[in-house]
């Protein structure tokens, strides 16, 4: 009553209770805890703080005058009746009427104290109708908080449950990579293996095939050694090098033998044509355009002297032996003769510089000339794509030794 109906403060309330403030507090809430007990039995519901300020704001009211009144009168009267009561029994009939009167005049006091009474709870009973109506639309937003805190709670629910589904998938794919990384791994040292491996095969391999191209070369001399006509002078300008080169093909036929140690020759005589060009051209720009009429005269143009032998291999024929190679003028330097006439090159030397063919294309064309000729014939004029098609057309034993020469030639690679 002091803190809701006379708007006092709890230090007011203690001072009047003899007690402390938090005892008032105390008080005070359980007194509202009660009246909110009260209240939900008849079918409004809410909280203490809520009522506290309901209490507040509306509490502090005037009863109704009429009931004030009333209670005034009753009062009045009832003090009425003891003092008639001490009257004297001379006025009988007048206590008589006054009795009648007091009690017709205390049921209608008390009458009216309960329909001021009632009127007051009606009164009451709206008020609090009204508040409750105004916390149920305090509560509306409330609920309608509640129920978005409700779907944000579910909605971060699903959120959670989709993170940690996104959580074990990355784990997964953690565990996956971890494993590929580890593979990957594996991989590249399985293939730094290999590549060792590879290596190892490959110097191996290139181990083996110098070994093998050593023992040709050694197989080269050897046949050289056995075969002394197929030596000649230029062979001591000859190279290691150049005993590999021509020993690089298969030594397993005569023909293959023939032709590795025509290239060794061949190489020495390229040698040789070329200082013989050299020479020459000095020879010539000191003699007023002039060639020489004996080889001895270049023995003083070579840059280092060249061994007799070598130059009694060479000759001072004329240009129409090797006409094809046009080095100009009337006579060149070539050599007399070949030692292979089937795989040996002829080199020719002339003022305008040096070249070669070989000795058997021009030793075999008078000879298989006709045999051409009728291979023409007979097929429009084309020639042929190899020259064991020309076998059908041979008629001489001439021809025959020929064509046998071309074939050998053909069938081994230079």
């Amino acid at each position: 009553m002091l803190r809701f109906f006379k708007n006092q403060d709890l230090r007011s309330v203690g001072s009047a209770l003899s007690v402390s403030d938090d005892a008032a507090q105390k008080r005070v809430s359980r007194a509202l805890d009660k009246l909110r007990d009260l209240l939900s039995q008849r079918g409004i519901t809410t909280s203490a703080a809520a009522l506290s300020v309901v209490l507040s704001a509306n509490a502090v009211q005037a009863a109704p005058v009429g009931l004030a009144v009333t209670i005034s009168t009753a009062a009045a009267l009832t003090g009425t009746t003891v003092a008639t009561s001490a009257s004297t029994a001379t006025v009988t009939a007048t206590k008589a009427i006054a009795m009648t009167t007091l009690q017709k005049t205390l049921v209608t006091a008390t009458v009216a104290v309960l329909a001021g009474a009632g009127i007051y709870q009606a009164r009451q009973a709206s008020t609090f109708r009204i508040q409750a109506e105004a916390l149920r639309q305090q509560q509306t937003p409330l609920t309608e908080q509640i129920t978005q805190l409700t779907h944000a709670r579910d909605d971060a629910s699903l959120q959670i449950a989709s993170l940690r589904e996104e959580n074990e998938r990355l784990n997964r794919n953690t565990a996956e990579l971890l494993k590929l990384r580890g593979e990957l791994t594996q991989l590249k040292s399985d293939s730094q293996k290999l590549t060792k491996l590879k290596a190892l095969m490959a110097r191996d391999q290139t181990l083996s095939g110098a070994t093998s191209w050593k023992d040709r070369v050694n197989r080269l001399k050897q046949r050289l050694e056995q075969t002394p006509e197929a030596r000649i002078p230029e062979l001591q300008l000859v190279t290691e090098k150049d005993w590999l080169n021509a020993a690089k093909g298969d030594l397993e036929t005569d023909a293959d033998y023939r032709r590795a140690l025509s290239t060794l020759r061949n190489t020495g005589e390229n040698k040789v044509a070329v200082m013989l060009k050299k020479a020459l051209a000095k020879y010539m720009q000191s003699n007023n355009q002039q060639f020489p009429i004996d080889l001895g005269q270049l023995q003083p143009y070579f840059a280092s002297p060249v061994d007799d032998a070598i130059l009694q291999r060479w000759q001072i024929a004329s240009a129409a032996t090797i006409k094809s190679l046009g080095m100009g003028g009337d006579v060149i330097i070539t050599q007399k003769a070949p030692v292979d006439d089937v795989f040996d090159t002829r080199y020719g030397i002339g003022p305008n510089g040096y070249g070669s063919t070989d000795f058997l294309s021009r030793g075999v064309a008078p000879t298989l000339d006709p045999v051409y000729e009728a291979f023409r014939a007979a097929h429009n004029q084309q020639w042929p794509d190899d020259v064991s098609q020309l076998q059908p057309y041979v008629t001489t034993p001439d021809q025959q030794t020929a064509l046998e020469k071309l074939i050998l030639k053909n069938s081994v690679g230079n």
